[in-house]
Parts: C-alpha cells; structure tokens; sequence
C-alpha cells in the first residue's frame, strides 16, 4: 500500500522498535549486567515475554530478577547511556522522505527522556521530528491527545494523521476515529496476527518502513 499525502497529512509515531532496535538493545546490556553482578542471565525466551507486555522501564527488571532486579538495573546504567542505539532498517529513509515532503512528524512515546539523544545517535536529524511524551502512558486513548492538537495546530486535518507503531498499546491508544489511520510495523515483536487480533487490517500491517510508500498528491 502507498500512502498518498497532501499539506493536511501529519504523522504520528512510536520510538522504541520501529525507529531503533531498543529490544537488541536492552537485551545485549542484560547480558553485560548479569555478567557484572554474577546474577543468572534468564532464557532469551523469557527475556523476550517480558519485553513484549511493553512495561515500565524498571518494572522490565523487576519481573525478570525479582530482588536482585535494582543491583541488575545498577550495573546495566553503568554504560547504556553512552551506547548508541541502532536504527530500525529502512527508519532513516522513511522520515527523511517524510521531511522533504513536509510532512510533520511527531514521536509518541511512553518513555521520552534523552529521545532527541538516542535520536542522534541513531543518525537520525533531531530536526526532523516533534516530541511528545505519552501523558497518560499508551494504551490510555488520551496519550495521543496533545500530539494530535499540535498537529493541528500546523493546519493538519484529524482525519489525515496516520498513526505508526509496533505494539498493540500503540493501536489501542489510538481515539476511535484514528484507528483506521493505524499502521502496524512488525519491527518489535508483535506478530501480524496479534496485530489482527486487536482489530487493525491486514492492508494496514507492513514488514517495515518503506520510503517508497510516501508519495505526495
């Protein structure tokens, strides 16, 4: 499916495993962590559970080491915050294609500090794209509400914003009205047929983010 847009098309999206690779990232530093502390590395499947219910940061670590979760959480921030994170295949792509259209970009995300950092490091232009913390957190209807008026308020039409993620909290998060808009990136690790499941369209659900979707009319 291309996505035809005109100056009344605005675009919301997600961060974490669309725009870069926070679930290889996240894994990787449990392992250097476990291996600082001397704590048991759990099973990659079980690493995997937790990561998919989308949780707090912190509460990541709290269901997968339980008492030793805050000396785990410890030795992981030793480092991670100077490593650079990777971007998703075809991210970089799709948003400087976005930008030479005009079309407004804005990231929603349950967890926005250091965004604009992890966007840099990323090589991703920080210029390129609003910020907007999820306030309440997704998959409330209302994290995407001052998103959607800043939008707005650069002359984009409601009905015209197209709302991207990877997670089934990032759909249920959208209002009634823009579910329809909603496309689902399987770059996280949420299958097509969950994606189906909570009811987004099996038009609506792509492998990845393609550039070449993005034409303006």
């Amino acid at each position: 499916m291309t996505y035809s847009m005109t100056k009344e098309n605005g675009i919301i999206t997600d961060f974490d495993n669309l725009m870069v690779r926070t679930h290889d990232f996240i894994r990787g530093h449990i392992v250097t962590a476990c291996q600082r502390t001397d704590v048991r590395l759990p099973a990659v499947d079980a690493v995997n559970e937790v990561l998919r219910k989308n949780l707090r940061f912190e509460d990541i670590f709290t269901q997968l080491f339980g008492l030793e979760a805050e000396k785990v959480l410890v030795s992981y921030r030793v480092d991670a915050a100077q490593t650079p994170y990777k971007a998703m295949d075809g991210g970089e792509e799709f948003f400087s294609r976005a930008h030479d259209l005009a079309i407004p970009v804005v990231i929603v995300s349950n967890r926005a500090n250091l965004l604009d950092v992890r966007l840099k490091q990323a090589d991703y232009n920080p210029a390129w794209f609003l910020i907007k913390e999820a306030k309440p957190p997704k998959p409330s209807q209302e994290a995407y509400s001052e998103a959607i008026a800043l939008l707005e308020g650069k002359g984009v039409k409601r009905l015209k914003i197209t709302i991207f993620g990877d997670h089934p909290d990032d759909y249920l998060a959208c209002p009634d009205d823009l579910r329809p808009n909603f496309v689902a990136v399987l770059t996280g690790l949420t299958t097509a047929e969950e994606f189906e499941k909570v009811g987004v369209a099996k038009d609506k659900i792509w492998q990845k983010l393609e550039a070449q979707r993005l034409s303006l009319t």
